[in-house]
């Protein structure tokens, strides 16, 4: 289906972008890397748990939506976290940025040395 197309497209593409934006540019194929491996993880890892949630809420009502349910949820998180990267990133430079102080602070001491070049 075509929206199915356009979501597959976008997502290619922001992969590489937010990847860059991480790790940085010289460091893309690792980054890259190390998605594809979590992406076959869950790849392999995420059918058969699908399938055991369903058997295990087949009792429930509508026993095909809870693992819907569990794993948009992951998504939903892992978004969440991405969206909150950036921020963590400018609060973290403007706590290093408070930290590099003058190694002299003194007040008096820079009045002194006005003073005594006169």
């Amino acid at each position: 289906e075509l929206k199915n197309d356009i979501g597959n497209y976008i997502n290619n593409r922001l992969t590489s972008i937010i990847t860059v934006d991480l790790v940085g540019i010289d460091k893309l194929s690792n980054g890259m890397g190390i998605i594809l491996l979590f992406q076959g993880i869950a790849t392999a890892i995420g059918t058969p748990a699908a399938g055991a949630m369903r058997d295990a809420f087949e009792k429930h009502a509508r026993p095909f939506l809870w693992p819907y349910f569990m794993f948009g949820s992951f998504v939903v998180l892992s978004g969440i976290i991405l969206f909150t990267i950036p921020i963590l990133i400018r609060i973290d430079k403007n706590r290093q940025n408070l930290l590099k102080l003058p190694s002299d602070t003194n007040v008096l001491s820079h009045l002194d040395n006005n003073s005594s070049s006169h």
